[in-house]
């Protein structure tokens, strides 16, 4: 495969929470046998892997950013989607990013309640995006809404997970600022991938393994696998 180099490609003044990364054929300082491309960037013929990050699931427009972000990336055959130090946020917008790989009806969690009950949570009925392979990057910071998200598109999106195990929170809670003015933290839920797997406390293990390495190295490793997958590598 051609040797390339990762450089930042952020549009000056761009606040969405999506980044992007493009080729540069000119640089031959680093070994990465990987490619993505920047929002229209023509395709390369080699490979095209688009990367998209989100560090949050805060924000209450993220589900359009991460549109947007996948609108810029037309025409490429794997992505990686960047979950790492993303904490999570609101359990509704996983689901909505979600629901822009899953095909519609597809389930995307189960809430457990405290006494014993069971909501299915799905997304609902829509256009579904061509099916491409997704590689989900992951690492302990990855937490509760996010973690949802990196399950639901592998046990339904056919994603894999690449980096290390996540951190473990798969509980909603819900904070109580009591009359002397301390708080508490009060459980709602507990949460269930598709597949009815619990990461509660255990997180959600990688499929593939690169806890130990930098940053360049693991998007490679997650570009490699995705190259591997649609048969272009051995």
């Amino acid at each position: 495969m051609p040797v390339i180099r990762l450089k930042e490609a952020r549009s000056p003044g761009d606040r969405s929470a999506a980044a992007y990364y493009a080729r540069d054929p000119k640089v031959r300082s680093a070994q990465y046998p990987v490619v993505s491309l920047v929002g229209a960037t023509v395709p390369d013929p080699d490979a095209r892997i688009g990367y998209v990050s989100v560090p949050s699931l805060a924000a209450i427009d993220v589900s359009r950013q991460v549109e947007r972000a996948l609108a810029h990336l037309k025409g490429v055959v794997g992505l990686i989607l960047d979950l790492r130090g993303n904490r999570g946020g609101d359990a509704a917008h996983a689901v909505e990013v979600a629901a822009q790989f899953l095909p519609g009806g597809s389930p995307v969690a189960t809430y457990i309640t405290r006494r014993g009950g069971q909501l299915q949570v799905t997304r609902g009925e829509g256009p579904q995006r061509p099916a491409i392979p997704v590689a989900v990057l992951i690492d302990g910071t990855t937490a509760s809404a996010a973690e949802m998200l990196a399950a639901a598109l592998r046990d339904r999106g056919g994603a894999f997970l690449v980096g290390a195990r996540t951190a473990g929170k798969g509980v909603g809670q819900k904070a109580v600022l009591l009359p002397d003015g301390s708080g508490l933290s009060l459980t709602r839920f507990q949460l269930r991938s598709p597949s009815g797997e619990r990461w509660d406390e255990t997180g959600l293990a990688p499929d593939v393994a690169a806890d130990a390495m930098t940053d360049p190295d693991v998007v490679r490793v997650a570009a490699t696998e995705i190259m591997r997958r649609l048969g272009a590598v051995p």
